[in-house]
C-alpha cells in the first residue's frame, strides 16, 4: 500500500508540471535540453515550471529531470522524471506542439 501512494504521488507531480507546461505555452519549451533537479540545473525563461526542481509531498522530497527533444518540426516530446529516495522513480512523456 505505501509502494502504491509513493507512485500515485510521483505521478501527481510529474502531471503537475506538465499541465504548467502546458499553460506557459509551446513556444517557452527549449528543445534538445535537460534540466535535473537533483543538480540542480536552472530553469531558463521560466522553463521548466514549478513544482521543479523540487517539491515536498506528505513529507517525502520528489526531485525532477525534465528533457526535450525535437521529434518534428512543431512537435517537442518532453520526459519528466521523479525521484525519491535512492533507488525509486517514475517517468511520464508527453508530447507538445503549437
Amino acid at each position: 500500500m505505501a509502494r502504491s501512494q509513493e507512485l500515485a504521488e510521483s505521478a501527481e507531480v510529474a502531471r503537475e508540471l506538465i499541465e504548467r507546461t502546458k499553460a506557459i505555452g509551446y513556444n517557452l519549451v527549449p528543445q534538445g535540453a535537460t534540466f535535473d533537479g537533483r543538480v540542480p540545473t536552472a530553469p531558463v525563461a521560466g522553463f521548466p515550471p514549478a513544482p521543479y526542481p523540487q517539491t515536498t509531498r506528505n513529507g517525502r522530497a520528489y526531485s525532477l529531470v525534465v528533457r526535450t527533444k525535437l521529434k518534428q518540426l512543431n512537435l517537442v516530446s518532453m520526459q519528466v522524471e521523479v525521484h525519491w529516495e535512492p533507488d525509486h522513480q517514475t517517468v511520464l512523456e508527453t508530447y507538445l506542439h503549437p
